[in-house]
C-alpha cells in the first residue's frame, strides 16, 4: 500500500492551514501530516493540533528550508509530499502528483500552477530560476519555484543540507538535476495566496530573487569544493 508523509512548513498560516490539512486528509495515500510551525505568532500552532496534524513546534523562525529539514527528521514513511500551508482545499490536487509519481516512477514530481494562480506578479523570479536551470542542466522546468512536490525520502537525504528560505525549491530542483535525478511536472488546478503587483508583492519577489542568487552561488561553490 502507498504510504506518504506530508511535510508542511507553516509561518503565520492561520487563514489557510485548516483547509489545507483537511484537503490532505481526503487522500488515502497520505498517512501522516506533519506541520512544522516555523515560529508563528498567530494561531497556526493551535490549528495544526486541532486538525490532528503531527506538530513540530519551532521556537524561532528558521525559514522554509530549515522548517522542511526539521519536518523530514520526523517523517515516518519513505515517500514525502512537500506541501505549502496556503493551498486551502486545492491541496487535494496533490493526488495528481501521487498518480504520476507511481505511474512513471521519476525521482521527483513537481506541481505546475496555472499562469493566473502562479504568483500574482510578472514571473521574473520564476523565469530567472528556469533560465539558470536550463543553462546549468539543459533541462526546461516550467515551475521551478513550486513548493508542491513528491519525492522519495532517500533522495532528499542524499541532497544533504537543503537550501534555506525562498531558495529551497530552486536549489532542490537544480541539485536534483545536477545529480542526475529525474523530474516530471504535472499541471494542476492548485491555488494559493497571491502576493499581487503591489509593494508587498514586489518585496516578496525581490527576496525570492536574492535567495535564488544566493542558492545558485552556494551550489557552485559546493561543487567546486567537491571537485
Amino acid at each position: 500500500m502507498v504510504k506518504i508523509s506530508a511535510v508542511m512548513p507553516a509561518y503565520n498560516e492561520e487563514k489557510y492551514l485548516a483547509k489545507t490539512i483537511e484537503s490532505l486528509k481526503e487522500l488515502e495515500e497520505v498517512k501522516e501530516i506533519i506541520v512544522v510551525n516555523d515560529g508563528s505568532t498567530d494561531f497556526t500552532r493551535g490549528i495544526a493540533l486541532d486538525c490532528g496534524a503531527k506538530l513540530i513546534d519551532l521556537k524561532e523562525n528558521l525559514g522554509k528550508g530549515g522548517a522542511v529539514q526539521e519536518g523530514l527528521k520526523h517523517a515516518g514513511f519513505e515517500v514525502i509530499a512537500l506541501v505549502d500551508a496556503d493551498l486551502g482545499y486545492s491541496g487535494r490536487e496533490i493526488k495528481k502528483l501521487i498518480k504520476l509519481f507511481y505511474a512513471e516512477k521519476p525521482d521527483m514530481v513537481i506541481a505546475g500552477f496555472k499562469e493566473e494562480t502562479a504568483g500574482g506578479g510578472f514571473g521574473l523570479a520564476r523565469k530567472t530560476a528556469s533560465l539558470l536551470i536550463k543553462i546549468m542542466t539543459g533541462h526546461t522546468i516550467r515551475s521551478p519555484l513550486s513548493g508542491q512536490r513528491i519525492i522519495k525520502k532517500e533522495f532528499l537525504e542524499r541532497m544533504g543540507e537543503l537550501p534555506g528560505g525562498f531558495g529551497l525549491e530552486f536549489g532542490l530542483t537544480l541539485n536534483a538535476l545536477r545529480k542526475g535525478f529525474s523530474i516530471k511536472e504535472v499541471d494542476t488546478d492548485m491555488t494559493h495566496r497571491l502576493h499581487g503587483k503591489n509593494f508587498k508583492g514586489f518585496m516578496h519577489r525581490g527576496r525570492q530573487l536574492i535567495a535564488i542568487a544566493k542558492t545558485f552561488i552556494n551550489i557552485l561553490r559546493r561543487e567546486k569544493r567537491v571537485t
